[in-house]
């Protein structure tokens, strides 16, 4: 009787711990970031776009969205730093 219910709680707790991890991976996840509203911007070979100055005028990129995807074209690109400071 003993051995079976310490089955059960260890069956338990490992339940427990892996929904924990489920979660945190959820949180973390990139698609989890694209659901929240944001994309990423892919060029021709699949590489991710971090910079302005990784692209060009005219360029073709493709922008990964929470649903779906979208092909688009470089109109101007900026290469000033943007700030995210409310003080600026």
């Amino acid at each position: 009787e003993r051995l079976p219910r310490a089955m059960r709680e260890t069956l338990k707790d490992r339940r427990q711990q892996l929904q924990a991890t489920v979660q945190t991976l959820q949180v973390v996840s990139p698609l989890a970031t694209l659901g929240r509203g944001y994309s990423i911007l892919l060029d021709e070979r699949g590489q991710a776009i971090r910079s302005a100055s990784q692209t060009h005028n005219g360029q073709r990129l493709t922008a990964r969205l929470g649903e779906g995807q979208l092909q688009v074209r470089v109109e101007d690109n900026h290469q000033t730093p943007v700030t995210l400071s409310l003080l600026d």
